[in-house]
This record gives structure tokens, sequence and C-alpha cells, in this order.
């Protein structure tokens, strides 16, 4: 979700849910990640394949009812794309500590079984930070 946000908005975000957590909570973060369509980009030398797979363009609406969803729904693309540092980074600077890039599948987070620990995939970064105690 956070990649939907501009900067500024993400930012905000993230302080918010600072702001909301408990001392000692963990905020997960999972997002696409841009290390992993750079490499298949080095590896295919494909330019529209990686442009395609960010997301971060969109054809101009065409048909009136093209237009008429834009209108209503706004841009749906992608506004920013995160690595694993770049997230670790928006997420200390909006006072999270302990920040953690973790593999697919792991959390520091206890009694986590509600969370899909898989959601987003092999192609997504997983980090986690915590809101400092005092």
């Amino acid at each position: 979700m956070l990649e939907h946000l501009d900067r500024n908005e993400a930012s905000k975000f993230l302080k918010e849910a600072f702001r909301m957590l408990r001392p000692g909570g963990i905020i997960r973060i999972v997002v696409p990640d841009i290390n992993k369509q750079i490499a298949l980009y080095n590896i295919s030398g494909d330019a529209n394949a990686l442009i395609e797979s960010t997301l971060l363009c969109e054809d101009s609406p065409k048909t009136f009812l093209q237009r008429l969803r834009f209108l209503a729904t706004g841009k749906r693309n992608h506004q920013w794309m995160y690595d694993g540092n770049s997230l670790s980074n928006l997420l200390k600077a909006s006072g999270f500590i302990n920040t953690e890039i973790l593999p697919i599948g792991k959390t520091r987070i206890c009694q986590h079984e509600p969370l899909d620990l898989y959601e987003g995939g092999p192609e997504s970064v997983y980090v986690e930070a915590e809101k400092p105690t005092k």
C-alpha cells in the first residue's frame, strides 16, 4: 500500500502509525522491491518490462468510460518505489528503531498467526521496525 502514496503521504502515514503503535510495538511494511525489478532488468535488458513492472506509469485514459473512471478514482498506479534500505531509512526518519529487512515468511512479531507472512510474494521486500519504549 505504501507504494501507492507519494513520498510526503508515505511519511505522514508512517508518522501516524508511529503515533498509534504502542511503545515496543513492531510495524511490518511489505512493498514491491525495486532492487528485484532492476535485477531482472539486468538479466533481460528489457527496459519496457522494467518500466511496466514498476507500475509507475499508466496509459492516459482514451475512452469516455476510462476518463470517467479516472475522474472518479484518480491515479491507481504506484507513486514511489522502495528497496530495503530506502524503506528502512524512511521508517527511521519517522521515529522507528531497530529496522530489519527480513526474508519472506519471517517476522519478529509475536503471535503473528493472523498475518500472511508471504503476502506480496518473492518480488517484495519485507521490513520491520520498532517503536522505542521511551
